[in-house]
């Protein structure tokens, strides 16, 4: 006989029938998973998607990896240019090459180029980037995730982009009794949690596949 006495723990929604839990979400089923807040800026792609990326009112998380030279940080930032255009507020933690040459590359994929210097104006207003003497100091994972916080909080910033997550995970300091796995897993966990708490909409770029012989390599995959 089941014991009666044992209780669920927090946290769990539970539903005597499908119906039930039909009924609950009623009001949001035709909006539910809708991910077109921001355009790919690839039609066929933003097509694929149900509309783009983003949730209304929500958060999300979109992962872009491949291997190395597959032009990933360049579709990422096409990712970004609907925001861009729009005058969205942004957050940018870019830590391979620098802020110019990213902005170069978006320049690059907008045709005709005109108009993204057209954007430019706005732009001084809604990106803000990890500073060099940020990414040249002893910086951590969470210092990155204050950073971030700090935009939400001081800038209203609901979308975020980081560029390469594994430089994040490579160079950023870290306990030397702390195992590496747990600590890129507790970040993507925090990550996430933050998204969800302030509906963020944040875009990794990872080439998880760099150094593929590497000690690292299984950590990168398996945290994200």
């Amino acid at each position: 006989m089941p014991n009666k006495e044992q209780q669920l723990p927090a946290g769990f929604d539970t539903y005597d029938s499908i119906a039930d839990a039909q009924k609950h979400n009623l009001e949001t089923w035709d909006t539910t998973g809708v991910t077109n807040l921001y355009s790919t800026s690839i039609p066929l792609l933003d097509k694929y998607l149900g509309g783009g990326f983003g949730k209304e009112g929500d958060f999300e998380i979109v992962l872009i990896h491949s291997q190395p030279k597959t032009y990933k940080s360049t579709l990422a930032l096409m990712f970004m240019m609907d925001a861009v255009r729009k005058g969205v507020a942004q957050g940018w933690v870019i830590l391979e090459g620098s802020l110019a040459e990213a902005l170069n590359r978006m320049r690059k994929c907008f045709y005709p180029y005109e108009d993204f210097d057209k954007c430019i104006p706005q732009m001084e207003k809604c990106v803000f980037a990890m500073s060099k003497k940020m990414r040249r100091s002893n910086y951590s994972l969470g210092d990155i995730l204050k950073w971030m916080k700090y935009l939400h909080s001081t800038k209203g910033v609901n979308l975020f982009f980081i560029d390469p997550l594994g430089y994040a995970f490579d160079f950023s300091t870290r306990d030397p009794y702390e195992n590496e796995w747990s600590r890129q897993a507790r970040f993507m966990q925090e990550l996430a949690a933050f998204g969800e708490d302030t509906n963020s909409t944040i875009v990794l770029v990872q080439h998880n596949t760099k150094d593929s012989s590497g000690p690292n390599a299984s950590y990168r995959a398996a945290a994200v």
